[in-house]
């Protein structure tokens, strides 16, 4: 996140941690490891808790965790029409799936 935030000064977008929502479908709510939104980054912003409209979003999987990051959330993050990736993250393997958008529908 800090990384991201660093090289992202001044471009609109902003990245947060899991502390920030995404809110799928009414009234399914996530937490991503890692997700960046564009054009929330002003002040109006630091209060809010969850966001409908994120352009990227990371999860590091888990054995706990890789069943519901790989099926259930990637079909509600991919309902989404704001998302351009989705970046899962396996440290077990080392290893990144990367999903992205390629057209709009």
């Amino acid at each position: 996140v800090v990384a991201l935030a660093a090289g992202r000064r001044g471009t609109g977008c902003s990245p947060y941690d899991s502390d920030m929502a995404t809110r799928t479908d009414d009234p399914s709510v996530r937490c991503p490891d890692v997700t960046v939104f564009f054009g929330h980054d002003g002040w109006q912003d630091d209060d809010a808790k969850a966001f409908d409209d994120p352009r990227i979003l990371s999860e590091v999987l888990s054995a706990g965790t890789a069943r519901t990051d790989l099926r259930v959330k990637l079909d509600e993050y991919k309902t989404l029409a704001s998302v351009e990736t989705i970046v899962f993250v396996d440290i077990a393997t080392e290893r990144l799936r990367v999903v992205q958008r390629t057209g709009r529908n």
